[in-house]
């Protein structure tokens, strides 16, 4: 179980990550070791609304 206060720091990381590496997720033909698919799970983890 998370925090409230480390939700909140995830949150926060996936607003600021989220487009830009959304965009390039999709420009790299969505390589399997790309950062996005961490953020994904990060966001499934804590029902990040995006």
């Amino acid at each position: 179980m998370l925090s409230k206060k480390v939700e909140q720091d995830i949150k926060a990381v996936l607003d600021y990550l989220w487009h830009d590496e959304k965009r390039h997720y999709q420009e790299s033909k969505y390589c399997s070791k790309h950062i996005f698919r961490t953020l994904v799970r990060l966001a499934k983890t804590i029902k990040y609304e995006h």
